[in-house]
């Protein structure tokens, strides 16, 4: 992929990265599409290593998911031509806090995504263990996505260590970490599920299908409240469908 930009050694292109990520910071910007990815593509005339810019091009220009896939996987070999592996070894448990590493991880976060929905889950799942080994404050969130997942494909060790590594009390820990403990027949279940529906009572209603999921998924959300709900039960409803009477056992324990 990368080749179709003429990629050349990255000590020609050190003076120009950063006008290359103001362009980047400008399509953010804008709501033209077809100038996102203009501006896009000037920056990697610019620096043909300019990581968000392949993120631009996959997320606005990619007609397939295969394309969004491949323009991903450019991103982040562009990142590790640009800064070789010994970056990786030396920041390796700091990503994200390094601002020069969060074009990388948005390219990971999307790669990841796009496996998934090709159902290439182990590569997947592999690819969102490899980001919380870098970055494990895991600033993106992508532990929620990766719960889910393993959840899914019946990988019950790893999950519980992902439940015990983080040990936290958000909601989507908690209504997953209730579910886990049903499906296992855990008589501290019933307690976790009333913790979690402590934390947000709103998410009940649309796992039961009380309440209807919106078409449109909200883009943030505050902890309790419905947009929270919405999100957490778009992300992992399928699994409270694959758990035997697990809906029943929400419906009537709440």
């Amino acid at each position: 992929m990368l080749e179709k930009y003429n990629i050349i050694d990255f000590a020609s292109f050190k003076n120009s990265k950063n006008n290359a990520q103001e362009l980047v910071y400008d399509a953010w910007e804008t709501q033209s599409r077809r100038k996102r990815i203009s501006l896009a593509k000037k920056a990697l005339k610019i620096d043909p290593l300019c990581t968000d810019a392949f993120n631009i091009l996959a997320e606005d220009e990619a007609d397939t998911i295969e394309d969004e896939c491949q323009y991903f996987k450019a991103g982040i070999e562009a990142f590790e031509k640009k800064y070789g592996k010994g970056y990786f070894n030396k920041n390796k448990g700091y990503f994200w806090g390094l601002i020069e590493t969060r074009p990388y991880m948005r390219a990971c976060a999307g790669l990841a995504e796009c496996l998934w929905k090709m159902n290439k889950k182990e590569k997947a799942i592999e690819l969102y263990k490899k980001m919380l080994r870098l970055n494990p404050n895991d600033n993106q969130g992508i532990r929620y996505n990766l719960l889910c997942w393993l959840y899914l494909e019946d990988r019950d060790d790893e999950l519980k260590k992902l439940l015990k590594k983080y040990g936290e009390y958000s909601t989507f820990f908690l209504y997953t970490s209730a579910l886990y403990l049903f499906k296992t027949k855990d008589k501290r279940a019933l307690r976790q599920l009333k913790r979690a529906y402590k934390s947000n009572p709103f998410i009940v209603s649309y796992i039961t299908g009380e309440n209807k999921l919106p078409k449109r998924i909200p883009g943030y959300y505050s902890t309790g409240s419905k947009e929270e709900a919405i999100i957490y039960v778009s992300d992992n409803k399928k699994c409270w469908q694959k758990t035997y009477n697990a809906i029943v056992w929400i419906k009537e324990s709440i």
